[in-house]
């Protein structure tokens, strides 16, 4: 919402639409999952996604600050900005991505899980992301606070998230070898 009002100079129907085109993303990529995986668990599909996410992020960066249109945007003229195009694309792409990344984690915990603990599991990591949502926030509001652009967050979201995943790759060697199963069945 802040992207689109201060730097699109969005009204709240075409920042609503930026909100619709991160949800339709989530439902894209979460049906991506499923064809991808071919209805299995595919925790190759984790590091895939987390450089798309980066990717997402990057260009958002790259954009920059562009330039705002002449009137405030709205429905009618959104289409018509190319910014407000590439942000429509971009926040589709970050949650298509969001979708391929967590859904088969998400998937993974449940069936490595015993039953019983399940639920117990899922609750927890159900706090844990709560928790992140707020230091999430207070980050960014950090971050805005000491002069960092809207751009400049999303690059270092995007940084962030690459270092993340390539803990995770090198933590655990799971998710490295999937990929390059992955990769293979798909060139075969």
């Amino acid at each position: 919402p802040t992207f689109g009002k201060e730097l699109l100079h969005a009204n709240e129907q075409a920042v609503t639409l930026l909100n619709a085109a991160f949800t339709v993303g989530i439902g894209t990529g979460s049906l991506l999952c499923e064809r991808f995986s071919r209805s299995r668990i595919e925790l190759g599909l984790v590091p895939l996604a987390a450089l798309g996410l980066s990717i997402a992020s990057f260009d958002v960066f790259i954009a920059g600050t562009p330039k705002p249109p002449v009137e405030t945007l709205t429905l009618a003229t959104f289409f018509s900005h190319g910014p407000a195009v590439r942000a429509f694309i971009d926040l589709t792409l970050v949650g298509a991505f969001g979708a391929l990344y967590i859904v088969p984690l998400y998937a993974a915990l449940q069936a490595r899980v015993a039953g019983q603990y399940c639920s117990r599991m899922l609750a927890a990591l159900n706090v844990t992301n709560a928790l992140f949502m707020v230091v999430s926030a207070l980050f960014t509001m950090a971050l805005y606070h000491i002069g960092v652009t809207i751009p400049a967050v999303f690059l270092i979201v995007g940084i962030m998230n690459i270092t993340a995943m390539s803990a995770g790759i090198a933590a655990l060697p799971e998710f490295g070898a999937r990929v390059r199963v992955l990769l293979r069945l798909k060139a075969a």
